[in-house]
């Protein structure tokens, strides 16, 4: 299995008070993350919400594309005609 360095490894890395504040910072950073995207998330609970912001992405996201196509077939036909 193991050899008894490694155990002592994990012992000392347990026992090190920098990693512990370290982790507990971390900890609590993560805790405010979670909290912030908690209550983001329950602001789009009403389904409504939900299906509106979608709707108005997809349309942003159709209207990028479709200007992309356009460009694409214009700078086509002036290369073609030349």
């Amino acid at each position: 299995m193991c050899d008894a360095g490694e155990y002592q490894k994990v012992l000392a890395l347990m026992t090190n008070a920098g990693v512990y504040a370290k982790d507990q910072m971390g900890f609590k950073n993560a805790k405010k993350k979670y909290a912030i995207l908690y209550h983001k998330t329950m602001s789009l609970t009403n389904y409504s919400q939900i299906s509106t912001r979608g709707y108005r992405y997809g349309l942003q996201v159709s209207i990028i594309i479709a200007y992309l196509l356009c460009a694409i077939e214009i700078l086509y036909l002036v290369t073609k005609n030349m």
